[in-house]
């Protein structure tokens, strides 16, 4: 009687084999479960866009996420699309647009729309993608829907208040105020302008709390009073000259709010900006019509020059903000600003479109009033959106699936295993009742000898795949009690 050594060898090599390949299954398994969210990426990006837009992107990346100290700015590398419903994700990033550094560790980039793009993709790497950020867009030929607007919050004494008793109602009931940019920023040159109407008088003001008076410009509708504010709060007694009527004017105060100044010369818009007291930096965000077309960080005296060529022509607002968390404290400022090459209907369209058909017929006063009730209300900047949860949610996807390729591996492993131990345990039972008949003992083959040659056979084989699967089990799941 001969053992036959190919199968023998033969089955030593397949468990073998099984056996190594559920080993790396397992430890590639372990190196997934090791694997941690480490960046974030907080993305702005604007919810519509009309087609041949620069679509403007604003990021913040952060890093050690689980760091006991918190996390940190970093200014990795960071490129955003524009894709639609049925084009795939670009692990690469091909086509896509790189984001600049600008102050602070901020990252700002535009990307120009196309007539059916629905989403805006970032992708933030460093050899391998780190984070990911994903928002809708809707990209049209014409945007209407109007832009979300909130009112300026403040303290009582610092919002903008003129006291109209009836005195004042009836000798100058068309009687208002306004504000350039929509507050005065302390130590900061501030002009009042109010609106007469029809009636000849001339606001003054005099016993001023919180302010200096500087000079007046008188025009047909409107009369401009300059403005300097010292503090937290500024009123004053108003008189309307040449009536001998006063009143109380309450001016609002913008704490802690940026400064902006702009010229419309040609095709450009220069604009000269200041931060806040104790900031070295805000943000300044470009509206043309109801679109966000411009996101651009400034320093302390910084100057920028906005072409016409990308922003485009129409009603511009300029709103500048110390939190890029929030547009509570900012500074607005509204302009019709058109191309040289292009006919001066497009202003007159613009003034349609947000005010109606009689704005047609408005003079260069009227045009100027309509701009600063504008700048006295703000444009709601849309919350950036996170791509931290989406990221941990395809990092759990990797997991459940490497768990699930992990346990068939290592179970057909298993019984790879156990299937060679069973055959060769059970051939050599075979030849050792063999052996015992060839040396006279009877009962060495009979059915209970069988029977139990197969019981230890088959209780050992068990006890071995048990051990197998317990040990595979626990350093599966090792990880997932160990956080």
């Amino acid at each position: 009687m001969q053992r036959s050594e190919p199968a023998g060898r033969f089955d030593v090599v397949v468990a073998a084999l099984a056996g190594l390949a559920a080993v790396v299954l397992v430890m590639g398994t372990l190196a997934v479960e090791q694997i941690r969210v480490t960046h974030e990426i907080q993305l702005w990006a604007p919810s519509r866009a009309q087609v041949g837009d620069r679509a403007p992107f604003r990021a913040r990346v952060f890093a050690d996420l689980d760091a006991p100290q918190g996390p940190r700015l970093v200014t990795s590398t960071t490129t955003v699309g524009l894709y639609a419903d049925d084009e795939a994700w670009d692990q690469e990033g091909l086509g896509d647009a790189e984001l600049d550094v600008a102050a602070f560790d901020t990252l700002e980039g535009s990307a120009l729309t196309e007539r059916g793009s629905t989403r805006v993709l970032a992708i933030v790497r460093e050899g391998q993608v780190l984070a990911t950020a994903e928002r809708a867009i809707a990209v049209s030929d014409v945007v209407t829907e109007r832009l979300p607007i909130r009112a300026r919050l403040g303290d009582a004494l610092q919002v903008l208040s003129l006291a109209r008793p009836p005195a004042v109602m009836e000798a100058a009931p068309d009687l208002d105020v306004a504000v350039e940019g929509g507050v005065c920023v302390p130590e900061r040159s501030c002009r009042l302008v109010f609106l007469r109407g029809a009636h000849l008088i001339v606001p003054r003001l005099f016993e001023c709390v919180g302010l200096d008076v500087g000079a007046t410009d008188v025009g047909t509708e409107l009369v401009t009073v300059s403005v300097v504010v010292h503090g937290s709060e500024a009123r004053c007694e108003l008189g309307l000259d040449p009536l001998e009527i006063t009143t109380v004017l309450q001016v609002p105060v913008g704490l802690a709010t940026p400064f902006l100044e702009a010229e419309h010369e040609d095709d450009v818009i220069r604009v000269h900006g200041e931060p806040p007291i104790g900031r070295d930096e805000m943000f300044l965000d470009v509206f043309v019509g109801e679109r966000w077309v411009g996101a651009h960080t400034m320093q302390r005296d910084a100057r920028l020059e906005l072409r016409l060529d990308d922003v485009g022509s129409g009603l511009v607002r300029l709103q500048a903000r110390a939190d890029l968390d929030s547009s509570e404290r900012a500074y607005q400022l509204a302009l019709l600003a058109r191309h040289p090459r292009l006919p001066a209907a497009v202003e007159t369209a613009a003034l349609r479109t947000r005010f109606g058909e009689g704005a047609a017929t408005w003079s260069s006063e009227r045009r100027r009033w309509a701009m600063l009730e504008l700048e006295a209300d703000l444009v709601d900047v849309e919350a950036p959106t996170s791509g931290l949860a989406r990221d941990e949610a395809r990092l759990a996807s990797l997991r459940t699936t490497m768990r699930s390729i992990c346990a068939g591996g290592v179970l057909l492993g298993v019984i790879a295993i156990l299937v060679m131990v069973m055959r060769r345990g059970l051939a050599s039972a075979k030849e050792a009742r063999e052996v015992l008949l060839e040396a006279g003992d009877e009962t060495a083959d009979d059915a209970r000898a069988r029977w139990r040659s197969w019981l230890t056979v088959t209780g050992f084989v068990a006890a071995i795949g048990l051990a197998i699967l317990l040990g595979a089990a626990f350093l599966v799941a090792r990880p997932l009690f160990m956080g």
